[in-house]
C-alpha cells in the first residue's frame, strides 16, 4: 500500500529492530486509511505514539492490546468516501463493522461515525441499503 524509495531514506544510527526512517512515502491506492494517536506502556513508562493503519482489523488489534490506550483515531478519506472532491481528515467518534440488512454483499462494511456527526461507509452502500451492525470496533467514549 505504501511505497518507499531509497533516495527518501534517512540514515538512522539507532537502528532498533530493523526500523528505518523515510522523508516521504508514496501511497499507491486511493482508499481510506487511519492516523492513530495512542499511548503505550513500555518498561513502566507511558510513551506517546502515532501510527498509520489501513485495515479495520489492525485497529481492533491495537484496541485489544492491554498496554495501549488509543487517544484518537482520524479517518483520512478520499472524496468518493466523504462525498467531496477532496481528501479529508476527520476524528472518528465510533467505528463498527457490519453488513447490509439483506445480506447481499459478500464483504463486511465499515461504518465510521465522525465527531462532526457525519457517517461514512466503506465500501460505500446506497442510501436504499440498510446497515446491520455486527460488532463495535472503537468508541471514543469508552
Amino acid at each position: 500500500m505504501i511505497i518507499t524509495y531509497q533516495q527518501a531514506e534517512i540514515p538512522y544510527i539507532f537502528d532498533a529492530d530493523g526500523e528505518r526512517l523515510w522523508t516521504y512515502a508514496h501511497m499507491n491506492l486511493i482508499i481510506p486509511w487511519f492516523f492513530i494517536h495512542y499511548e503505550k506502556e513500555v518498561d513502566d513508562q507511558i510513551i506517546g505514539c502515532q501510527i498509520m493503519l489501513f485495515k479495520v482489523g489492525q485497529i481492533e488489534q491495537l484496541t485489544l492490546d492491554p498496554t495501549v490506550l488509543v487517544k484518537s483515531i482520524y479517518l483520512v478519506s478520499p472524496g468518493y468516501v466523504n462525498q467531496t472532491n477532496e481528501w479529508s481528515m476527520d476524528i472518528i467518534k465510533s467505528l463498527s463493522i457490519g453488513t447490509d440488512e439483506n445480506g447481499t454483499l459478500e464483504q463486511s462494511i465499515a461504518r465510521y461515525e465522525l465527531a462532526n456527526c457525519k457517517f461514512y461507509y466503506y465500501p460505500e452502500i446506497s442510501s436504499q441499503t440498510s446497515y446491520k451492525k455486527i460488532a463495535d470496533i472503537y468508541n471514543h467514549l469508552k
